[in-house]
């Protein structure tokens, strides 16, 4: 996973983190949680048991997919920590910005561009 594969997933992060902001849950609990509650519940034997599967595989495969997002980030050093900051900002400013404040967005803009300018300059410099 190189700066710009760090870049999306935070921006993606970010996106996910705004939204659950937004929404403004109450509960601890995400949606994809409630969702996955609401089949339990309502589901068989069966539907439970691949609830509960399906559960474990998704929670196994975020766990690693985070190890390898914060081994990418130890990796690339700074250029790692400023690439995810700005990927996570930029996202969370877009998303949470009201309509009335365009400046918000524009920011947020602003961010994601510097994160893919860092990923490029630093991947063109490894070229080399």
């Amino acid at each position: 996973m190189g700066l710009g594969k760090i870049f999306i997933f935070s921006a993606l992060s970010g996106l996910s983190f705004a939204f659950s902001y937004r929404t403004g849950q109450e509960s601890q609990t995400g949606l994809v949680f409630t969702i996955l509650d609401i089949l339990n519940k309502s589901g068989d034997a069966t539907t439970q048991a691949f609830v509960t599967v399906v559960s474990i595989g998704t929670t196994i495969f975020f766990i690693y997919g985070l190890s390898v997002f914060f081994r990418q980030i130890y990796e690339n050093r700074l250029a790692g920590i400023i690439t995810a900051v700005v990927g996570f900002a930029g996202s969370f400013l877009i998303l949470s910005s009201s309509e009335q404040n365009t400046l918000l967005i524009f920011l947020g803009v602003g961010l994601w561009i510097t994160g893919i300018v860092i990923a490029r300059l630093v991947r063109k410099n490894r070229m080399q």
